[in-house]
């Protein structure tokens, strides 16, 4: 089991070469690529290919290696949603994160309005579906992700399409591939009203692959390191052993990396990877939770 980091907290605070450079130093074995934001220009344009090449050549003189990533979450709803220009996006964050050597890429579903008056369930696998060709080609897996909406008025958190269990894994069932997989997000099920342990518990039949490990606040996303916010880590640990979860501990806490200063982030980085040991510690051994 391997613990890694999402590279956008500290890309956004060094830019791409002293950020990895900077995770690497602080104790992280492996890092979560984040091809959003101000990745998307630098890794994702005409000649991707080689920039993944340059980039996982960089990677492994690291020592640093890439095994889950973050496709761009700018897709939204379209009737032709594969003539968008965000959709070829995610198509080459798809093979560039198989280029760095990820077994997996987190793909956001798109959230469809009311008024298009479709099934959202259906046009989600149909976008997916769009997709797997892609992932099959490049031998990554999608990994499909529990989500949230907002109130447009408060901006409150509410479940999303995929925000209980039950709902995941039919939707990875209904994709009928190996290379589509769940990804649960610990934070995302406390804040729709599912506590992490429950939502874990309830995917026994099909156990994610992936975790996004970030700690919350109860209406507030917060990507913090786990410990800091409400989320009851010693219940977490044991449900993931409970179903046999056997992907890594993957730290999604951008916020918490980005609430540094420059001259604090090393700092902010060893706490964060101490943090994952000690949640590795909790999994592995229940006498440490």
């Amino acid at each position: 089991m391997h613990i890694a980091i999402d590279s956008y907290g500290a890309v956004s605070r060094l830019g791409l070469w002293r950020g990895l450079a900077a995770i690497r130093k602080a104790g992280f074995l492996a890092v979560d690529m984040s091809y959003y934001y101000e990745a998307e220009e630098l890794l994702l344009g005409e000649r991707y290919l080689e920039a993944a090449e340059r980039l996982a050549d960089y990677l492994s003189s690291l020592s640093l290696t890439c095994r889950q990533a973050h496709a761009p979450f700018t897709v939204t709803y379209a009737q032709d949603i594969v003539a968008s220009p965000a959709f070829l996006q995610v198509k080459r964050a798809i093979e560039s994160a198989a280029i760095l050597g990820a077994r997996h890429i987190v793909v956001h579903t798109v959230r469809v309005p009311q008024e298009a008056v479709i099934d959202p369930i259906g046009y989600n696998l149909a976008y997916y579906r769009a997709l797997l060709p892609t992932a099959e080609r490049a031998g990554i897996a999608i990994a499909v992700e529990n989500l949230f909406y907002r109130t447009p008025d408060t901006r409150r958190p509410i479940p999303a399409l995929l925000s209980r269990p039950e709902r995941l894994t039919a939707f990875v069932r209904a994709l009928g591939s190996p290379y589509a997989v769940p990804c649960v997000d610990i934070g995302h099920a406390a804040i729709t009203g599912c506590p992490p342990e429950e939502f874990l518990l309830g995917m026994r039949d099909m156990p994610p692959r992936a975790l996004h490990v970030q700690d919350c606040e109860p209406t507030e996303d917060s990507h913090t390191l786990p410990f800091l916010g409400t989320v009851n880590w010693e219940a977490v640990t044991a449900a993931l052993r409970d179903i046999g979860y056997a992907g890594d501990l993957t730290l999604e806490v951008y916020k918490y990396i980005r609430a540094h200063g420059e001259d604090e982030l090393p700092a902010a980085l060893e706490r964060a990877a101490a943090t994952a040991e000690r949640i590795r510690a909790m999994l592995l051994d229940p006498a440490k939770a």
